[in-house]
């Protein structure tokens, strides 16, 4: 665990940025979310779920929808932790889901 936001902030470089349009498992381990947006494709409103696991099967810790050639985004001061991996279960209308995460260090 990286302990405070003092703390984590020496890490910053270390986050990782993903990408989809498609289901997708970004990380298989444990991981901190501290950005995330979904834009819509402009054919209708879109919706995008970020699970804790390797897939559709996992806890839902993220909910995301957006209007019409619109965007929903979320930067979180504090890092969202999910626990058993990242999983992005896209819905329809999806333009891109944009992740920033950062993987849970091993413990020493």
């Amino acid at each position: 665990m990286y302990g405070d936001l003092e703390t984590a902030k020496k890490y910053w470089k270390l986050f990782e940025f993903e990408t989809t349009k498609v289901d997708k498992k970004l990380c298989n381990k444990g991981c901190f979310v501290s950005h995330v947006t979904l834009v819509s494709d402009g054919g209708g409103a879109a919706d995008a779920i970020l699970r804790d696991g390797h897939d559709t099967g996992g806890e839902t810790k993220i909910t995301l929808s957006a209007t019409t050639s619109g965007r929903d985004n979320r930067p979180y001061s504090m890092p969202v932790h999910f626990r058993k991996g990242l999983f992005v279960d896209v819905g329809s209308n999806v333009k891109a889901v944009e992740v920033q995460f950062l993987i849970d260090k091993e413990k020493d």
